[in-house]
């Protein structure tokens, strides 16, 4: 009983003392969020993207992404990784040079693309939820995007990729 009561205190105290020095800085917490970082959408560079569960290689592979120019928000950095969220809020991190800058969002509901930026002007196409496309500008209410040899505009508010207050151009 005596070995066992031993063993229970050491353990409780070695947890005391992790999440005391957690605390009080001693040991870097790589899940804080650097200062002044200011999250961001980016896009997946290459076709196969191996999400972790921490930044470095040392972590386990948590989910692979298969798409190139999959959009990403960026939430977090520590070195030279990034933590992000996809839109089915999946977060990890991956290597900094896994992202462009390229902007692509995808569609959250079935809705219309117009040749203006405006529901009065003429219906181009009708797509799909969860279709991907490219970003080329964004106003307050509308984005200009391309979605294979279709361009025109869409209702920002139709797009997940994309800040409700940020303009692109």
């Amino acid at each position: 009983m005596k070995l066992f009561r031993c063993a229970f205190l050491s353990r409780a105290f070695l947890l005391f003392a992790i999440n005391s020095a957690l605390i009080f800085g001693l040991l870097p917490s790589t899940l804080k969020a650097q200062e002044n970082f200011q999250p961001y959408f980016a896009s997946l560079r290459y076709e196969k993207v191996n999400l972790r569960t921490g930044p470095g290689m040392q972590y386990i592979v948590e989910w692979i992404f298969q798409r190139k120019l999959t959009p990403v928000e960026v939430i977090n950095k520590y070195k030279d990784w990034l933590q992000i969220r996809d839109r089915d809020k999946t977060t990890g991190w991956i290597r900094q040079d896994q992202v462009t800058s390229t902007r692509t969002a995808i569609t959250t509901t079935i809705t219309l693309l117009y040749r203006e930026s405006n529901v009065d002007s003429t219906t181009i196409a009708r797509i799909e939820a969860g279709v991907f496309v490219s970003l080329e500008k964004c106003g307050v209410a509308f984005c200009q995007i391309r979605v294979k040899d279709y361009q025109g505009w869409i209702a920002r508010q139709h797009l997940w990729g994309i800040y409700p207050s940020e303009t692109l151009n």
